[in-house]
C-alpha cells in the first residue's frame, strides 16, 4: 500500500519561530490557522484522487531544541485532522520527527495511549530516536507496537 510523506504540521506554531535547519519540502511554515486548515484539506483531497490512504504528518516546530509540551492549539488542529481524514477514509500517521514537539519517545508513545487522538497511528522512525540521543527497549517497542503502521529505518549518519 502507498502513503503520501506529507509535509503537514511541519509548520511553527503560534509566533515561535527558529531556524531549525528542517526539510521544509518547499513548503511556507509561517501558515495562518485556516491557512493550515486549508492545507490539510487539501493533501487528503489529494491522498483520495491517488487513492493512497495513508498520510504521514508531524507535529508542528517547537521552540527551540528541548522538550516542550504539544500546544493546545496545535493539538486541536490535529484532532481537526484526523476528523476530516476520517470522513475521507484516510489514515494519518505521525513521525518522530527531533525538530518537532512531538520527538521524545515518551511523548510519542503518550500521544498514542492517551486515547485523546482516535485514530491517529504511527510512522516511526528509529534513527530518529537516537538523533534525539535515547535508546529503544523492548517494552517502549511493545508500548508502541499497536500504533505502528510505518516503521521508518535509516542509518542516522548516512
Amino acid at each position: 500500500m502507498s502513503a503520501i510523506a506529507s509535509p503537514l504540521f511541519k509548520w511553527y506554531v503560534g509566533s515561535a519561530a527558529v531556524d531549525n535547519g528542517a526539510d521544509l519540502f518547499g513548503m511556507n511554515p509561517f501558515l495562518s490557522q485556516e491557512e493550515k486548515k486549508e492545507m490539510i484539506q487539501k493533501i487528503l483531497d489529494q491522498a483520495c484522487i491517488l487513492d493512497t490512504k495513508k498520510v504521514r504528518i508531524f507535529s508542528g516546530f517547537k521552540p527551540d531544541v528541548g522538550n516542550y509540551p504539544l500546544p493546545q492549539e496545535e493539538s486541536e488542529l490535529i484532532k481537526y485532522a484526523l476528523d476530516v481524514a476520517s470522513l475521507k477514509g484516510v489514515q494519518l500517521m505521525l513521525e518522530n520527527e527531533p525538530v518537532c514537539y512531538i520527538s521524545k519517545l515518551e511523548d510519542y508513545i503518550k500521544m498514542f495511549s492517551s486515547g485523546e487522538y482516535v485514530g491517529l497511528r504511527a510512522w516511526f522512525d528509529v534513527a530518529n530516536v537516537y538523533e534525539e540521543g535515547q535508546r529503544i527497549s523492548s517494552a517502549d517497542l511493545k508500548a508502541l507496537s499497536p500504533y505502528i503502521d510505518y516503521l521508518h529505518v535509516k542509518d542516522p549518519e548516512g
